[in-house]
């Protein structure tokens, strides 16, 4: 298992559009990935798989909140840096 932690950075934060990309990123691994909401002190205040749609929306992740992904199969590493890649460096595209 590997984890990595992230920052929203986009504007608009965790809604429909950044939401859908993540599910179809994790849906395209053989890796499971697990999303962790952190509060203020790093500490989770919710977690959720990141397969399920839903479950992310219900996080309200806004701009600068901070997420703990952890990632747990053959394919993890590569999950992780796509993931990283689409929250951190792409902002979703939105930016």
């Amino acid at each position: 298992m590997r984890e990595l932690a992230v920052e929203i950075r986009n504007e608009q934060g965790l809604h429909t559009k950044p939401v859908t990309l993540i599910v179809k990123k994790v849906r395209s691994y053989n890796s499971e990935l697990i999303v962790e909401k952190l509060d203020k002190w790093g500490k989770c205040e919710e977690a959720v798989k990141g397969d399920e749609m839903l479950g992310l929306l219900s996080m309200a992740a806004e701009k600068g909140t901070r997420l703990l992904l952890k990632a747990d199969g053959e394919d993890e590493e590569e999950l992780l840096r796509e993931q990283y890649k689409l929250i951190e460096v792409e902002k979703f595209g939105e930016e």
